[in-house]
Parts: structure tokens; sequence; C-alpha cells
């Protein structure tokens, strides 16, 4: 403290402490910009004149570390990619969605988890910094892809573009932030549907897919699925829970003729439950749509595995009775003959005959009749 420090490297740049502070820090910016890798001698100087120097072997680091990476993550966290060994790597994205790693392992490889969770399709900036201030940085376009803030395995994306604009059961939340509902295209027929789970210990959805009847192994043998099978798999708080599940479809349809079918993979056969559905009318936003409802139970008949072991699968759906319709059930109805035949009139051959012999002698009889009178007359 209170010497006069003077810095210089070979290349003439330098810089000047007049009376360190009694704390004996200082910070001091060489001018002009040193050399990467140069050495560094410092002198100080005291007021009586004495002096003392030391000179630090490539103490100038100008060099920016090397470019931090980063690999596009399929579940918006964490984020993977490779930085430079002992700097500090801070990510960032325009919702204000940060990571920071200090320092980066020898590895170079990191792994970051963003919070809040970032939106889906957003731009990402990584930027690295070493010990000696230099930075580099690296951005990423629409690198955040798979946001699935809810973990029910629909995409945000997805949910978004459901029924009701990604708002199903009209609840004003929207679905890719709601655990016990989701909303995904109806791959299996046509449209959207959405499933909506309201059980108090067993209301998260981990899967809901829609399936058509073909991809089963065998096909119903009396019954047709017009819109495909809802697949869903749910995860109870405990064994043994029971929830209601109602499936919303995107537009009313006459469900006055449907069955509600479940099919059973591990046994592969189909059961009507159509006894324990309940199909309904529901407005979503404006729209009305046509709905099913039914409780179901983790270990129960409906729970594709019949275990009660948290989680209940439930493959089933819509389906219309195809049977073709048998000669015995159809009433048949003959026609009546056309005039002038015989068919069906009550008429014996025999009785038509004598019909025509009295016709024959009662013309005959007049025309003698009437030859005689005529010879009376002359």
């Amino acid at each position: 403290p209170g010497t006069v420090l003077v810095i210089t490297t070979p290349s003439g740049a330098t810089c000047t402490i007049n009376l360190v502070l009694p704390s004996g820090n200082y910070s001091c910016v060489l001018s002009p910009t040193p050399v990467n890798d140069e050495d560094v001698t410092l002198t100080s100087t005291d007021t009586a004149g004495n002096t003392t120097s030391i000179t630090i072997p490539n103490a100038i680091d100008t060099q920016a570390p090397s470019t931090p990476t980063a690999i596009t993550p399929t579940q918006a966290n964490p984020i993977i990619g490779t930085a430079e060994p002992g700097t500090v790597l801070v990510i960032t994205t325009p919702s204000g969605a940060t990571c920071t790693i200090n320092p980066v392992p020898v590895s170079g490889n990191y792994s970051c988890v963003l919070s809040p969770l970032p939106n889906d399709g957003e731009d990402m900036i990584l930027v690295s910094t070493d010990a000696a201030g230099n930075s580099s940085s690296a951005a990423y376009s629409n690198i955040i892809s798979g946001a699935d803030v809810d973990n029910d395995n629909v995409l945000n994306a997805i949910e978004d573009d459901g029924i009701n604009s990604g708002d199903a059961n009209g609840d004003s939340t929207p679905d890719r932030l709601q655990s016990n509902t989701a909303s995904i295209p109806n791959t299996a027929a046509a449209g959207r549907i959405a499933l909506e789970v309201s059980g108090s210990n067993c209301n998260v959805i981990h899967k809901l897919e829609t399936d058509k009847e073909l991809s089963n192994s065998i096909a119903d043998s009396v019954y047709d699925f017009p819109l495909g099978l809802i697949d869903f798999e749910l995860a109870c708080g405990a064994q043994g829970e029971s929830t209601t599940v109602k499936v919303l479809y995107d537009q009313v349809y006459d469900s006055s003729n449907w069955k509600w079918r479940k099919y059973n993979r591990t046994t592969n056969t189909y059961s009507d439950i159509s006894s324990l559905v309940t199909f309904g009318t529901q407005n979503i936003g404006g729209t009305s749509v046509t709905t099913a409802s039914f409780d179901i139970t983790d270990g129960g008949p409906l729970d594709e595995d019949g275990i009660a072991n948290g989680v209940i699968v439930d493959p089933s759906g819509p389906a219309v009775d195809m049977t073709p319709k048998s000669n015995n059930n159809i009433e048949i109805i003959i026609p009546p003959k056309a005039k002038g035949s015989l068919s069906n009139t009550g008429f014996e051959t025999s009785q038509l005959l004598s019909h025509v012999l009295i016709m024959l002698v009662i013309g005959l009889f007049l025309s003698k009749k009437r030859k005689s009178d005529s010879q009376k007359a002359i």
C-alpha cells in the first residue's frame, strides 16, 4: 500500500497505479492491448525510491475460450453439450429460462437444467467466460423442441393445437399445464380427442394415444371402431386407487348405436363395457362435443393388467355392430299377381271348365230359340 505500481509487457502495453490502496488491491487496464501469452513485469516503488519487481511468464490471456455447443434436447431439459473446461457457462432463452455451469468440468461435457421451463421452439444463447474475462458465445435458433411442461408425454405444441385451442375441458387453463388433461390428434380416424381425469389421487396422465383396430393382434369379429381406440396410461398415488375418466371428441356424434368396447392385449379379447359408460354432450368454448365417461380402478376389471400396481392401462373405444342381417330377420312380402293370373285366385281348373260348358249350353239354347221363332213368322 502507498507504493507506485507500474506494469509493462514486451509489446509496450503498460499501466500505472499511483499509491496502491491501503487494502493492497489494485485494478489496472493495460494499454494498448497486449499480445496473448505475453509476459508481464510488475515494478513497485515506495516513497523512499526502493523498488521491487517480478515477471510473470505468459500472464496475458486475451484468447476467447472455445465456442460452447449444445445438443437439441428431446424434452427441453436437460440441455447437454460441450464447453471449454474451467470456464463459466451461462445458458439463457428469451422467456427467461436460464442455467449456469461453474465451472465446466475437465471433460468439457456439461448437463444443465433450464429453469423455469422454456417454451417450445425458443432460441437459446450460450456464453462461456474464462478466468481472464474472455468470452465466446453461440446462438441456437428454435432449438428447444419437445417441451412437455406437464410431463404427460404429449408435447406442448401438440396440446396447444388440440380441442378448443388447447383447452379441451374448457377450464381456461391450457391443457399443456395440466397433468390430468391431454389433447392429441385422432390418428386412428380424423379430428382431435382429449382425455380428462378427475380422480383425487389417480389423475396423472402418462400416455395418451389413439389406435386403429387393425393395429391390434386380432380384430373384433362383430364390431367396428370407426373412431379408433383410446389408449391411455394413468399414474396413481397409491395402489388400488379409482378415478373417473372422460373422453372428449371434437364434434357431436350420434352415439345412440354406440357400444363401448375394451381390448385386452394380454388375452387378445374384446369385451363390452357399455353399461359402465355414460355418453353425453358438452359445450366447450361455444362448440358442442360428444363425451364418454366411466370410472376405472387400478387392478379392477377395466385395468388391462388387473393388478393393483399404481398404474392404470385401458385401450377402449366406441364401436358399432357390423353383423350382417340374416333372412330369418328380414320380413319378406310377396306382391299380388297381376290381373288375369290364375294363381292364388281360389278357382280350380275344373270349376272354370264347368262355367265354360254352362255358358256354351245357354248360348246353344238361345240360338235354337231364335231360329224357331223365325220359321213361325214365315
